[in-house]
């Protein structure tokens, strides 16, 4: 058993059958092969359940594994000497988790799950085995540093340039998209982060949140029950994102730089 009760929460090792899971539904640059979906799942040894709070890795932790998100949603973090959370990144299904780190001995971030989550964990060394083994995975890593050094400039121009309603414009069709991808609703979202959490990723306080949410509604581009959001007019959102296209389209990477 693998425990970090941070919040009093506990992960325990899972015996869920790894077919299924989210392991063949990763965001490669294409679908596996079933001869690589077994290569990966021999090295993808170690599988958990994480309960809601629970932290998977802290900061200053050493960085010996990278982790998958097998089902729900995770979010990375620094805190302050305040104890107050700036959030780095949320992480959903099919999603390796803070790919960057690999980079570090130290992991610069902590890692805590928003619901209940199954992860997979590969150890470092079985994670370099891989990138030999599978072509289209080492692709995957290469693509997804470039798209995180992307997003890390698109969302600074976010942070610098629009306002409330056009991050949080920004930030639901990103959840839309990431929806549409995993062959949901594109419309209707079950947000497994609070507002604070919304708050911290988008550099705002929780009240103006709030308040954009409510001028959302009032505009009826969305319609808001607690922490379901149906977006109603998802072309008016994408006009109040204008900061650049993939803001619009909702394909930015979910994760900002450390600062």
């Amino acid at each position: 058993m693998l425990e970090n009760t941070g919040q009093g929460a506990v992960l325990t090792e899972s015996n869920r059958a790894c077919e299924a899971c989210a392991l063949k539904d990763l965001r490669l640059p294409r679908p596996l092969s079933p001869r690589e979906l077994e290569v990966l799942e021999q090295r993808a040894k170690s599988s958990a359940v994480l309960d809601e709070g629970a932290t998977l890795f802290s900061q200053g932790d050493s960085v010996n594994a990278v982790y998958i998100v097998r089902g729900g949603a995770v979010k990375t973090f620094v805190t302050d000497r305040n104890g107050k959370e700036d959030i780095i990144g949320f992480f959903f299904t099919g999603d390796f988790i803070a790919l960057e780190s690999l980079a570090c001995d130290l992991y610069p971030m902590s890692c805590a799950a928003l619901t209940k989550t199954y992860i997979c964990k590969i150890s470092r060394a079985d994670m370099q085995a891989l990138t030999r083994e599978l072509p289209s995975l080492e692709e995957y890593l290469f693509l997804s540093v470039s798209e995180e050094l992307l997003g890390s400039h698109q969302l600074s121009q976010i942070l610098r340039q629009l306002s409330a309603d056009e991050r949080l414009s920004s930030f639901l069709l990103f959840l839309s998209h990431t929806n549409e991808r995993h062959k949901l609703s594109g419309t209707d979202l079950a947000l497994p982060m609070s507002r604070r959490e919304i708050a911290g990723y988008l550099g705002l306080a929780v009240e103006t949140v709030s308040r954009a949410f409510s001028r959302l509604q009032e505009k009826q581009l969305i319609a808001v029950n607690d922490r379901n959001v149906t977006l109603l007019d998802i072309e008016g959102l994408r006009a109040q994102s204008h900061c650049c296209q993939s803001y619009r389209d909702g394909t930015f990477s979910s994760e900002k730089p450390v600062i």
